[in-house]
């Protein structure tokens, strides 16, 4: 029953609610595994990064061949700083589903800033032609682009991202960083002041 619920809250975008209620589901059962995957994608949307590691891993360790919830945890490992992990457990889940668009942004996010950019272009742009609804790939890609110093396509790339999720903070930073880059410096200090009001972090 408190699983029924926290998932009920996590559909409505009740993440504190959610969270509550997966946390007495797994006082129940510690191993419950869908409270668990349940807990870290409320973490993870709330920007809990280290939290969502710390629950993901629990299931993803007991249970390797679940590659929805390995990939969940790359993302937040990725968000968290952790690139290297991310990466690892990409190539791993590689193994299992060669042709899963988020291996390829797990993977060319984490290489973004560390050696050539056009390796991270290329698999970020592998990601984005198989699947363009992902908000985080867009942005990932912007970041890419931008280390390329292709800003024209960054700023594509990054309002591609804020049309899929408009609060997007990374995609708003970025799209303001390039636009300042350019020149357009109304436009860019308006996205950071927005930025800044939803997630003063």
């Amino acid at each position: 029953q408190h699983f029924e619920r926290g998932s009920t809250y996590l559909s409505a975008g009740k993440y504190n609610e959610a969270i509550v209620e997966l946390k007495d589901a797994l006082q129940i059962d510690p191993k419950f595994v869908p409270a668990l995957h349940a807990l870290g994608r409320a973490y993870y949307v709330k920007g809990w990064y280290p939290d969502a590691v710390r629950e993901l891993g629990r299931p993803a360790d007991g249970d390797p061949s679940s590659v929805e919830i390995r990939l969940l945890l790359g993302q937040a490992y990725l968000a968290a700083g952790d690139t290297q992990r991310a990466e690892e457990l990409a190539e791993a889940i590689r193994r299992i589903e060669p042709d899963n668009a988020l291996v390829d942004y797990l993977i060319g996010a984490a290489r973004i800033g560390t050696g050539d950019p056009k390796e991270a272009v290329a698999l970020l742009a592998r990601a984005q032609a198989k699947n363009g609804t992902i908000a985080e790939i867009h942005q990932a890609y912007g970041d890419a682009l931008f280390q390329a110093g292709q800003f024209g396509d960054a700023e594509k790339a990054y309002r591609a991202a804020l049309g899929l999720k408009g609060g997007l903070t990374g995609a708003q930073i970025g799209l303001a960083r390039t636009l300042l880059t350019r020149g357009q410096r109304e436009e860019g200090t308006k996205l950071l002041d927005e930025a800044r009001r939803q997630n003063p972090q």
